[in-house]
């Protein structure tokens, strides 16, 4: 406990210095995984006022946010991140469904930077990937609203594949059952 409250001060007063540094992103990425949900907030809100920044600057900021959409990943089954969230928000309503619309919400408005940038576009696979076509389909309906000036780009092209490839798998795996 005090251990992690001297690691949570150290990395949050060393945020920006961490980011762009391949081993301080490592770091950041174990926040995820080995902090308690309450010393996590500062990272989900750097993420959420960052996104941009992040998902553009460096394969490093993606990691960052692929790491954010798995922790929030309800079909991963990981009912752990969510019994901890709600109880310690309990007067919030469901914490994790709203950092997750949080995320699409903002992916939303900068669809047009991220779809056509190296690392951005990521970002998108990810979400349509783990969070699915229905979560994300508002991420979906604004993408193919302007897929003809995506295409031009290989990244807008690699998310279209993917779109077509989750859709295809769900209507499989429903045929199915």
């Amino acid at each position: 406990e005090y251990e992690e409250i001297i690691y949570y001060k150290l990395i949050y007063s060393n945020l920006s210095t961490l980011i762009p540094d391949q081993y301080g992103n490592f770091v950041l990425n174990q926040v995820f995984y080995c902090f308690k949900p309450e010393n996590k907030e500062f990272l989900f809100e750097y993420i959420h006022n960052n996104l941009i920044n992040l998902a553009t600057f460096s394969q490093y900021g993606h990691y960052l946010i692929k790491n954010f959409i798995k922790y929030f990943n309800l079909e991963s089954g990981n009912n752990s991140v969510y019994k901890c969230c709600q109880a310690k928000y309990p007067e919030n309503g469901d914490f994790v469904e709203k950092q997750r619309l949080m995320l699409v919400d903002e992916v939303v408005q900068e669809i047009d930077a991220l779809a056509v940038h190296k690392y951005g576009h990521f970002v998108l696979v990810d979400l349509i990937e783990l969070w699915g076509i229905n979560f994300c389909s508002t991420i979906v309906e604004k993408f193919t609203s302007n897929i003809q000036d995506y295409w031009k780009v290989v990244y807008g092209y690699s998310i279209t594949k993917r779109i077509f490839l989750v859709n295809y798998h769900n209507e499989v795996s429903v045929n199915l059952i």
